[in-house]
């Protein structure tokens, strides 16, 4: 004879659906507690009642700003008008497909980690070699600077395919070496081994002032209240915007070349070959910090107003904390020669390096651990590279251009930001 079944009140107490049982908003926070994962394979095909709160658009809004990532909601809009007429308008944050959203993150963040991607490349993108790359990816917008004297204008497709010459620039009689645009891309700075700056109004694509230097310009930045320029006599040249151009202010301090300069509200980086970072108040025309550690000259450097990641021909990166110059990592040989450009993004962790080696490598900005390393992108030295949370594009010595995308064929993945 069997033993009874106990149906007692601790068995009750185990079958109940204590989520369902409770207010929408307490089962939407409880079930946010775990990872996404969790949420999307198993919370959701517990019952119908589990199932609606893992598909709440405000769950999956909340997740995928928690991370520090933000969406281009009119890009969204444009999508989802393409394929339906739906009521986003007027809605554009509560009426977003966050579930889908997430989603894109997820798949991209795994494909940067796993080293995922199309590579599309084009050769010949000018005639002779590419010394800057400046991508806008909300204007899908590409400008390259190269040693044939000139710069060129690119539309770049989201789906991929070719890249679609828009416009060629001509104004300078040497080397276009560098160039940077305001953030709200209407204006181009561009810097010459001519030994000339040039601003340009890009819808006009006219030059509207030309800045004389005594030798080449090596790097250049345009913010909407500061131009500055880093020239090889190993002079910092600054202009306040809005002034009537008058003699610029000079930041000396730096032996040698200034290879590099990057603006963030009033505050100025510089990267020079006389092996030195300095950070500068250009309020009061000061230097606050000398960053000393690198070993050789100091080729490239980002800015993002917090951190500097610089990259040096003695083949290392470092990070800095520009508040307080002090060093707080260093990449020791993180190329096998001179790491030419750098680019990072907190927000995604992600730090990406490019070397005259014909690399890239794509490192954890928190960690300075290295992810990935994309081999074979250029057959000659990499001299630039730019990226968003989707592509990176890069230029080389080679004269030509590519674009290493980690988001092809992603529904909304563009939209990333």
């Amino acid at each position: 004879m069997g033993l009874p079944v106990n149906s007692g009140p601790s068995d009750t107490l185990a079958r109940r659906d204590f989520v369902g049982a409770l207010p929408a908003e307490v089962a939407t926070h409880i079930v946010e507690l775990l990872p996404p994962a969790d949420i999307a394979r198993r919370v959701a095909l517990v019952s119908r009642r589990w199932h609606g709160v893992a598909s709440q658009p405000s769950l999956w809004r909340r997740l995928f700003l928690r991370r520090r990532w933000r969406v281009d909601a009119e890009r969204v809009r444009r999508s989802e008008a393409a394929r339906k007429v739906s009521s986003l308008h007027g809605h554009p944050q509560a009426a977003l497909p966050w579930p889908a959203l997430f989603a894109a993150y997820h798949r991209v963040v795994a494909n940067w980690h796993a080293g995922r991607c199309r590579v599309d490349r084009w050769e010949a993108a000018h005639r002779e070699g590419i010394y800057a790359v400046l991508f806008d990816a909300r204007a899908r917008r590409l400008l390259t600077a190269s040693r044939d004297c000139a710069v060129r204008l690119w539309h770049v497709p989201d789906a991929g395919g070719r890249l679609a010459p828009v416009a060629t620039l001509r104004a300078h009689t040497g080397s276009v070496l560098t160039l940077h645009a305001d953030a709200a891309g209407a204006e181009l700075a561009t810097g010459s081994s001519d030994g000339s700056a040039c601003l340009w109004d890009l819808h006009s694509l006219r030059v509207t002032r030309r800045l004389p230097h005594p030798d080449a310009v090596l790097s250049v930045r345009l913010t909407a209240r500061w131009l500055a320029t880093g020239c090889k006599d190993g002079v910092v040249r600054v202009w306040r915007r809005g002034c009537a151009w008058a003699e610029p202010t000079e930041l000396r301090g730096h032996g040698v070349a200034v290879n590099a300069v990057s603006v963030h509200g009033d505050t100025l980086v510089s990267a020079s070959g006389d092996r030195s970072l300095r950070v500068w108040d250009l309020a009061r025309g000061v230097c606050v910090h000398t960053l000393v550690g690198h070993t050789r000259g100091v080729a490239c450097i980002a800015f993002d107003g917090t951190f500097v990641v610089s990259g040096s021909s003695d083949r290392s990166i470092r990070v800095w904390h520009a508040a307080s110059g002090r060093c707080e990592r260093v990449i020791a040989n993180a190329h096998a020669d001179l790491v030419r450009a750098v680019a990072f993004d907190r927000g995604s962790d992600l730090l990406v390096s490019a070397s005259y080696d014909e690399s890239i490598k794509i490192w954890a900005f928190s960690t300075a651990t290295l992810i990935h390393k994309i081999k074979s992108v250029h057959t000659s030295r990499i001299f630039s590279l730019g990226f968003d949370r989707t592509r990176i594009v890069s230029s080389s010595h080679d004269g030509s251009v590519a674009i290493v995308d980690f988001a092809a064929g992603l529904e909304h993945a563009r939209a990333l930001q």
